[in-house]
């Protein structure tokens, strides 16, 4: 570059934030893969609800409170209700 020659500069402030959607009440497998594809890191976790129980397979609750802001890479946990077993 020539002395005396203006330079234009790009600064970059790192990827743009995600906001974190609601998941609970959806699918686990769904909400987990959704949230993988906005750049979360996912961790499920299971609980046990009584068989034949309507949460069978649905996320209960996350980590992130929904409409919180965050970096792309930020952790989430979601758990999912999983029925008990009904073996006798």
């Amino acid at each position: 570059v020539a002395p005396g020659s203006s330079v234009t500069l790009y600064v970059s402030t790192g990827k743009a934030a995600v906001s974190v959607p609601n998941m609970v009440g959806k699918d686990g497998s769904a909400a987990a893969t959704e949230l993988t594809s906005l750049g979360f890191v996912v961790t499920v976790n299971e609980q046990a609800v009584p068989a034949g129980d309507a949460n069978n397979g649905l996320v209960l609750a996350q980590s992130i409170a929904s409409g919180t802001t965050v970096q792309p890479g930020s952790s989430i946990i979601i758990t999912v209700g999983r029925a008990e077993s009904t073996t006798p």
